[in-house]
C-alpha cells in the first residue's frame, strides 16, 4: 500500500507521526481514496487535533445550533403540520454550510503553511502567526 499526501477539504483527516497529512492512500488496486479508520490502524497514523476535540462537548456550538433552529422557526408557518421537523432541519441546514465553509478554511489555511501556495491571505496569516506565536525548536 503506498501512501499519497496532499490537500484536501474533508473531515477524517489523518497525519502520520512526522505530522504529514495522509488523507489519502492509494489502495490494493493502485487507484486513490480515501484514508479509513482501518487503513489509518494498519500503518499507525493519528487522527487530527480537529477530531480529538470533537468528542468534547461544545456548549457553545450547540447554542448557536439552537439559535439557528429558533430562528429558523420564526420563518415558518406554525400551521404546518411538519413545522417541528422543518424547524430541525433549517437549523442543520445553516449548520451544515457553516462546517463545510469551516472545512474549506482550514484546509486553505495548511496549505498554505505547507507551501502550496503564496497568495496574500496566506502570508498575511502566517505573518501575523509567525510574529505572535514564533515556533521554537
Amino acid at each position: 500500500m503506498t501512501i499519497k499526501s496532499n490537500y484536501k477539504s474533508e473531515a477524517g483527516h489523518w497525519y502520520d507521526h512526522d505530522g504529514e497529512p495522509m488523507y489519502t492512500i492509494i489502495g490494493a488496486n493502485g487507484k486513490e481514496r480515501n484514508t479509513t479508520l482501518r487503513d489509518a490502524k494498519s500503518i499507525g497514523l493519528v487522527p487530527s487535533v480537529t477530531t480529538i476535540i470533537g468528542i468534547a462537548a461544545k456548549p457553545s456550538l450547540e447554542n448557536w445550533k439552537i439559535t439557528q433552529a429558533l430562528e429558523a422557526s420564526l420563518n415558518l408557518d406554525k400551521d404546518d403540520p411538519d413545522y417541528i421537523n422543518k424547524c430541525k432541519y433549517a437549523g442543520r441546514e445553516v449548520g451544515m454550510k457553516a462546517a463545510k465553509k469551516g472545512t474549506k478554511i482550514h484546509a486553505q489555511i495548511e496549505k498554505g503553511f505547507l507551501g502550496g501556495t503564496k497568495t496574500k491571505p496566506y502570508k498575511v496569516i502566517k505573518d501575523w502567526l509567525d510574529k505572535n506565536y514564533p515556533m521554537t525548536m
